[in-house]
């Protein structure tokens, strides 16, 4: 899993807090969090092999950065994350 979400930066250290707390609930010590300096853009990636979880965790991932003003797609064009929302519902969640 692979997350590529990014908020204002007001909003950062509240959404890095939901990302680890998620993170070490769902997935203990088999996750990795990085990101852009200076532009709130975290990436966040899974280690473990959970596909149900790692599905259900992207999308409420998702819904936490737009509930907090941000995007689910922070990369120039959309990649991966596009085609996800995509089969997904079409970007809704």
């Amino acid at each position: 899993m692979a997350s590529d979400c990014a908020v204002p930066a007001e909003n950062h250290r509240e959404m890095l807090s939901f990302y680890r707390e998620q993170l070490e609930h769902m997935f203990p010590e088999q996750y990795v969090i990085f990101d852009h300096i200076g532009d709130a853009h975290l990436h966040v990636n899974s280690l473990a092999k959970k596909a149900d979880s790692e599905r259900a965790q992207l999308i409420d991932f998702a819904r936490e950065a737009v509930a907090r003003g941000g995007t689910v797609s922070a990369e120039p064009g959309l990649g991966w994350p596009g085609t996800f929302w995509s089969a997904n519902g079409n970007g809704k969640f």
